[in-house]
């Protein structure tokens, strides 16, 4: 969770409460918040903390178990965001549909021009089971 990497990560670096603040522009209470309670920080809070870390927000999210390290590399960092917010089980479909998607952005690349647009993933039954078929749940998107 962000609370709790965000309290591991400024002990880690021997920083107080308001050390972190200072270089976040947060407030030393509203940092305490974070640490104690469940919330829902804004994308704002989430990229002040991430330059006080001195890392992306795409990082920063990844590090704290947030979104998969491989989906975030993928994703704008509001984007990751928004998918951290999601609950566990939504958030879990969310990042295999994103990866399967990578999956055949790659697939495509490999195969140069001559793939046709209208052409999917599940097209090729040889393919991994993952690389085929998005999240139980979500309904492919079609050309």
């Amino acid at each position: 969770m962000l609370r709790d990497y965000i309290r591991k990560e400024r002990q880690r670096r021997k920083w107080s409460q308001t050390t972190l603040a200072g270089r976040s522009g947060l407030t030393q209470t509203y940092i305490s918040a974070l640490e104690r309670e469940p919330s829902n920080p804004s994308m704002d809070t989430v990229q002040r903390l991430a330059t006080a870390f001195e890392m992306s927000v795409n990082d920063l999210l990844a590090a704290a178990g947030e979104v998969s390290l491989a989906t975030a590399e993928l994703l704008s960092p509001g984007l990751a965001h928004d998918i951290a917010n999601l609950p566990p089980d939504d958030r879990a479909k969310v990042e295999e549909y994103v990866q399967a998607l990578h999956a055949l952005h790659q697939k495509r690349q490999r195969q140069g021009p001559g793939l046709p647009q209208d052409s999917h993933i599940d097209d090729d039954p040889g393919e991994a089971s993952e690389q085929r078929a998005p999240a139980r749940g979500l309904r492919r998107a079609r050309a």
